[in-house]
């Protein structure tokens, strides 16, 4: 058991850490790409780019972190349990960093004006679940066959 925690963990940390740096890396590319700033654009133009930003944003992040989840499931599945909880594991520590980088970039009271830490984690949690298990399905259909 001890080590399918540590192997629980390891993986949980390199699929987050991964999926965070992916997902930084989108963001800034559209930003420069597909949002860019000019200067001749009027403050409506700009409130609409950046919310369009912010909604890829939040499109990207959640497609991420369910290919992660999926990802992190079919690495290390002893069991199916396993499996789901590794996805929800590597999902959660993606959000976690997610949530870190924002706080220290903008400050605690910004993340608290538009965002829920415990909504996030529970929304994670879900997306994380419902994809972890559909990476292991067939093996937790097969276990309890054989049982």
């Amino acid at each position: 058991m001890k080590n399918h925690y540590a192997q629980l963990v390891r993986i949980a940390l390199f699929y987050g850490g991964l999926c965070f740096l992916v997902w930084w890396g989108f963001c800034s590319l559209g930003s420069w790409l597909l949002f860019p700033v000019k200067a001749d654009d009027d403050e409506f133009i700009r409130i609409i780019r950046w919310s369009g930003h912010i909604v890829g944003e939040k499109i990207v992040g959640l497609i991420l972190l369910s290919v992660t989840a999926l990802l992190a499931s079919r690495a290390h599945r002893p069991t199916w349990k396993w499996g789901v909880a590794t996805g929800i594991a590597a999902a959660m520590v993606y959000q976690v960093i997610a949530v870190f980088v924002y706080i220290m970039r903008f400050g605690a009271s910004s993340y608290g004006e538009d965002n829920n830490f415990f909504y996030t984690m529970w929304a994670t949690v879900s997306l994380a679940w419902l994809f972890g298990y559909l990476a292991v399905r067939r093996q937790c259909l097969l276990e309890k066959h054989a049982v």
